[in-house]
Protein backbone atom coordinates (compact mmCIF):
# COMPACT_ATOMS: atom_id res chain seq x y z
CA UNK A 1 0.00 0.00 0.00
CA UNK A 2 1.30 3.43 -0.95
CA UNK A 3 1.94 5.99 1.79
CA UNK A 4 -0.32 9.04 1.72
CA UNK A 5 1.24 12.46 1.16
CA UNK A 6 -0.54 15.83 1.35
CA UNK A 7 1.02 18.73 -0.58
CA UNK A 8 -0.03 22.20 0.64
CA UNK A 9 0.99 25.23 -1.41
CA UNK A 10 -0.82 28.30 -2.75
CA UNK A 11 0.96 28.03 -6.13
CA UNK A 12 -0.94 25.63 -8.39
CA UNK A 13 2.05 25.09 -10.71
CA UNK A 14 4.22 24.01 -7.76
CA UNK A 15 1.51 21.61 -6.58
CA UNK A 16 1.16 20.09 -10.04
CA UNK A 17 4.91 19.71 -10.49
CA UNK A 18 5.30 18.02 -7.10
CA UNK A 19 2.23 15.81 -7.65
CA UNK A 20 3.57 14.59 -11.00
CA UNK A 21 6.94 13.76 -9.48
CA UNK A 22 5.48 11.86 -6.49
CA UNK A 23 2.33 10.09 -7.64
CA UNK A 24 4.14 6.99 -8.93
CA UNK A 25 5.40 6.22 -5.40
CA UNK A 26 2.75 7.78 -3.13
CA UNK A 27 -0.96 8.41 -2.87
CA UNK A 28 -0.85 12.19 -3.34
CA UNK A 29 -3.41 14.77 -2.22
CA UNK A 30 -3.14 18.52 -2.77
CA UNK A 31 -4.52 21.64 -1.13
CA UNK A 32 -3.98 25.29 -2.00
CA UNK A 33 -5.32 26.88 1.19
CA UNK A 34 -5.76 26.22 4.91
CA UNK A 35 -9.41 25.12 4.61
CA UNK A 36 -8.70 22.54 1.90
CA UNK A 37 -5.66 21.30 3.80
CA UNK A 38 -7.61 20.79 7.04
CA UNK A 39 -10.48 19.01 5.28
CA UNK A 40 -8.18 16.72 3.31
CA UNK A 41 -6.03 15.94 6.35
CA UNK A 42 -9.02 15.13 8.56
CA UNK A 43 -10.32 12.76 5.87
CA UNK A 44 -7.04 11.11 4.82
CA UNK A 45 -4.70 11.34 7.87
CA UNK A 46 -1.65 11.39 5.63
CA UNK A 47 1.72 10.11 6.80
CA UNK A 48 3.55 13.15 5.40
CA UNK A 49 2.58 16.75 4.67
CA UNK A 50 4.65 19.22 2.70
CA UNK A 51 3.60 22.68 3.82
CA UNK A 52 4.25 26.16 2.50
CA UNK A 53 4.17 28.64 5.37
CA UNK A 54 2.74 31.48 3.28
CA UNK A 55 -0.63 30.37 1.94
CA UNK A 56 -1.81 33.84 0.99
CA UNK A 57 -0.69 34.70 -2.55
CA UNK A 58 -1.42 38.39 -1.96
CA UNK A 59 0.77 38.58 1.13
CA UNK A 60 3.94 36.44 1.20
CA UNK A 61 4.64 37.71 4.75
CA UNK A 62 1.49 35.97 6.01
CA UNK A 63 2.62 32.83 7.86
CA UNK A 64 -0.74 31.06 8.31
CA UNK A 65 1.07 27.81 7.58
CA UNK A 66 2.59 27.89 11.08
CA UNK A 67 -0.88 27.68 12.64
CA UNK A 68 -1.80 24.87 10.27
CA UNK A 69 1.41 23.03 11.21
CA UNK A 70 0.47 23.16 14.86
CA UNK A 71 -3.13 22.08 14.17
CA UNK A 72 -2.09 19.08 12.07
CA UNK A 73 0.38 17.82 14.65
CA UNK A 74 -2.12 18.29 17.46
CA UNK A 75 -4.58 16.10 15.54
CA UNK A 76 -2.03 13.49 14.52
CA UNK A 77 1.42 13.65 16.19
CA UNK A 78 2.72 10.78 14.04
CA UNK A 79 2.41 12.84 10.85
CA UNK A 80 5.70 14.16 9.53
CA UNK A 81 5.44 17.74 8.26
CA UNK A 82 8.09 19.04 5.88
CA UNK A 83 8.01 22.81 5.56
CA UNK A 84 8.71 23.77 1.93
CA UNK A 85 8.79 27.55 1.68
CA UNK A 86 10.38 30.59 0.09
CA UNK A 87 10.60 32.15 3.56
CA UNK A 88 14.27 31.85 4.48
CA UNK A 89 14.02 33.68 7.80
CA UNK A 90 15.99 31.74 10.42
CA UNK A 91 13.60 32.76 13.21
CA UNK A 92 10.66 31.36 11.25
CA UNK A 93 12.56 28.14 10.56
CA UNK A 94 13.34 27.69 14.26
CA UNK A 95 9.71 28.40 15.16
CA UNK A 96 8.52 25.76 12.67
CA UNK A 97 10.92 23.18 14.08
CA UNK A 98 9.87 24.01 17.65
CA UNK A 99 6.25 23.47 16.63
CA UNK A 100 7.21 20.00 15.40
CA UNK A 101 8.22 20.30 11.74
CA UNK A 102 10.14 17.22 10.65
CA UNK A 103 12.26 19.14 8.16
CA UNK A 104 12.58 22.62 6.63
CA UNK A 105 13.34 23.07 2.93
CA UNK A 106 13.80 26.39 1.11
CA UNK A 107 12.37 26.96 -2.36
CA UNK A 108 13.08 26.62 -5.21
CA UNK A 109 12.26 22.93 -4.92
CA UNK A 110 14.70 20.36 -6.27
CA UNK A 111 12.44 17.36 -6.71
CA UNK A 112 15.18 14.81 -6.04
CA UNK A 113 15.95 16.42 -2.67
CA UNK A 114 12.26 16.54 -1.79
CA UNK A 115 11.79 12.88 -2.72
CA UNK A 116 14.58 11.88 -0.32
CA UNK A 117 13.02 13.94 2.49
CA UNK A 118 9.59 12.42 1.91
CA UNK A 119 11.02 8.91 1.74
CA UNK A 120 12.81 9.47 5.06
CA UNK A 121 9.69 10.99 6.64
CA UNK A 122 7.58 8.01 5.53
CA UNK A 123 10.13 5.62 7.00
CA UNK A 124 10.08 7.45 10.37
CA UNK A 125 6.26 7.52 10.27
CA UNK A 126 6.15 3.71 9.79
CA UNK A 127 8.55 3.20 12.71
CA UNK A 128 6.46 5.51 14.88
CA UNK A 129 3.27 3.62 13.97
CA UNK A 130 4.86 0.25 14.80
CA UNK A 131 6.11 1.60 18.12
CA UNK A 132 2.62 2.73 19.11
CA UNK A 133 1.11 -0.59 18.05
CA UNK A 134 3.62 -2.35 20.30
CA UNK A 135 2.58 -0.33 23.34
CA UNK A 136 -1.20 -0.15 23.36
CA UNK A 137 -2.76 1.71 26.25
CA UNK A 138 -5.88 3.51 27.20
CA UNK A 139 -6.38 7.15 26.27
CA UNK A 140 -5.50 8.13 29.84
CA UNK A 141 -2.44 5.86 30.08
CA UNK A 142 0.65 7.05 28.22
CA UNK A 143 3.45 4.48 28.50
CA UNK A 144 2.74 4.05 32.20
CA UNK A 145 2.04 7.73 32.91
CA UNK A 146 -1.56 8.26 33.94
CA UNK A 147 -3.37 11.53 33.32
CA UNK A 148 -6.70 12.55 31.88
CA UNK A 149 -6.66 16.33 32.31
CA UNK A 150 -6.31 18.58 29.27
CA UNK A 151 -2.88 19.66 30.54
CA UNK A 152 -1.62 16.07 30.72
CA UNK A 153 -3.08 15.21 27.31
CA UNK A 154 -1.25 18.26 25.87
CA UNK A 155 1.99 17.03 27.45
CA UNK A 156 1.44 13.53 25.99
CA UNK A 157 0.95 15.03 22.49
CA UNK A 158 4.08 17.16 22.97
CA UNK A 159 6.08 14.08 23.98
CA UNK A 160 4.82 12.19 20.92
CA UNK A 161 5.91 15.04 18.65
CA UNK A 162 9.44 15.34 20.04
CA UNK A 163 10.15 11.69 20.87
CA UNK A 164 11.64 10.83 17.45
CA UNK A 165 14.16 13.70 17.70
CA UNK A 166 17.49 13.57 19.46
CA UNK A 167 17.04 16.53 21.80
CA UNK A 168 16.93 16.80 25.56
CA UNK A 169 13.68 18.04 27.12
CA UNK A 170 12.80 18.87 30.71
CA UNK A 171 9.11 18.78 31.61
CA UNK A 172 8.32 20.64 34.83
CA UNK A 173 5.15 20.99 36.88
CA UNK A 174 3.89 22.49 40.07
CA UNK A 175 5.43 21.23 43.30
CA UNK A 176 3.66 18.10 44.51
CA UNK A 177 2.21 17.06 41.14
CA UNK A 178 4.42 14.02 40.79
Amino acid sequence: MKAKVLLVDDEENVLEQMRSALEAEYEVFTASNVGEARTTFERERTAVVTLDLSLNPGNPEDLTGLGLLEDLLTQEPATRVIVVTANNDQTTALRAVRLGAFDYYSKPVRLEDLKVMIQRACHIHRIYQRLHQSYPGSKNDFHGIIGSSKGMQDIFRFIERIAPSDISVLICGESGTG
